[in-house]
């Protein structure tokens, strides 16, 4: 809101540069529009905030999101990808063996993204099937280069998060 008189902002009763005094209606919008922009900026604050924890606390990790996650790290050769989606629990029980293990793992994932640049690859996920903290996860690999096939995966869930259980390779 501006002063009809001047064109300065107005804040107040009055304005401050050339002091004529608001009328009620113009105080009136000032403050609801005052009031609107704290409303709006609370709820954009707790918005975000939500958001934060939500994304932290693993919210929307199914085992089904997880199995997509991890083959489309596969597909992209993405080592750091790749390692969210495996059991934490099994990599921290690597030992002196994590260097190989990364090693081999980097290996792999350089192989199979090479090979999937090969054809057009499809990921579905067919059925899951949940019992307790354990899944599994039935995919379906379709290729334009040879016949794919189902794999089952076997995931563990850790808090509220889904990963691929390697032990059950």
């Amino acid at each position: 809101m501006y002063c009809t008189e001047c064109g300065e902002k107005l804040e107040g009763r009055f304005c401050m540069n050339c002091g004529t005094p608001i009328q009620l209606a113009d105080r009136l919008r000032v403050l609801m529009a005052n009031k609107y922009f704290a409303i709006g900026a609370i709820g954009m604050i707790a918005l975000i905030i939500g958001i934060v924890i939500l994304a932290a606390s693993g919210f929307g990790s199914t085992p089904e999101s997880t199995a997509k996650a991890f083959y489309a790290a596969m597909v992209k050769g993405d080592f750091h990808r790749y390692v969210k989606t495996i059991d934490p629990e099994f990599r921290s029980s690597l030992g002196e063996e994590s260097g190989l293990w990364e090693m081999q793992t980097r290996l792999m994932l350089e192989a199979a993204r090479n090979e999937w640049k090969q054809g057009y690859y499809s990921i579905q996920v067919l059925y899951s099937i949940r019992k307790g903290d354990t899944a599994e996860v039935v995919v379906l690999i379709s290729s334009t280069v040879d016949s794919g096939g189902e794999v089952t995966l076997n995931l563990v869930k850790r808090g509220t998060k889904w990963y691929i259980d390697p032990n059950w390779w």
